[in-house]
């Protein structure tokens, strides 16, 4: 009896931990969607060119499973306006994009960020660009913020920007 008994804990408590997922935190997710986003960047051409001047122009790019992207990059006074917008981009099962990131830079590579994407699937959230400022045409000031779906937006500092996820099990 008491080996049925604790044979049952047993059992019972290697389900449990099979199927308990531990919320991932609002840092964390950012760096993961960071990687994720990034992927998708690979795949605008205009965006990979060497020079900022052959960046410019427009283009589609459509998403392996579903929806789109459509990048715009232009001269707008002494600097350029780039718009990334998202729209059911999928390219991975678990990872939908909806929405737009906005970057505003000057010919000495100072600028910031503007936009917001939400992100479905596998996690349920929003990443607002809104406080970030650029110097040398990287993130340099100000914060990210996330929001899981239902919570609050919270500051993710710029730093994790530069931060690489390594677990690939995504």
């Amino acid at each position: 009896m008491k080996k049925k008994v604790f044979l049952s804990i047993l059992i019972l408590a290697f389900i449990s931990t099979l199927f308990a997922s531990e919320k991932m935190n609002h840092k964390d997710f950012f760096v993961l969607f960071n990687h994720k986003i990034g992927e998708s960047y690979k795949r605008i051409e205009l965006l990979n060119k060497k020079s900022n001047l052959a960046k410019l122009g427009k283009e589609e790019v459509i998403g392996k499973i579903s929806g789109k992207i459509n990048y715009q990059a232009k001269i707008s006074g002494l600097g350029g306006l780039v718009t990334i917008r998202y729209e059911n981009f999928c390219d991975e099962e678990g990872w939908v994009f909806n929405g737009e990131i906005i970057t505003r830079g000057k010919i000495t590579g100072n600028g910031n960020f503007d936009g917001k994407v939400d992100v479905s699937g596998l996690y349920n959230a929003s990443v607002y660009f809104d406080k970030v400022l650029l110097g040398n045409n990287l993130p340099c000031e100000g914060s990210y913020g996330v929001a899981f779906a239902g919570e609050s937006r919270l500051e993710v500092p710029y730093q994790a920007y530069f931060e690489k996820y390594t677990d690939t099990s995504f």
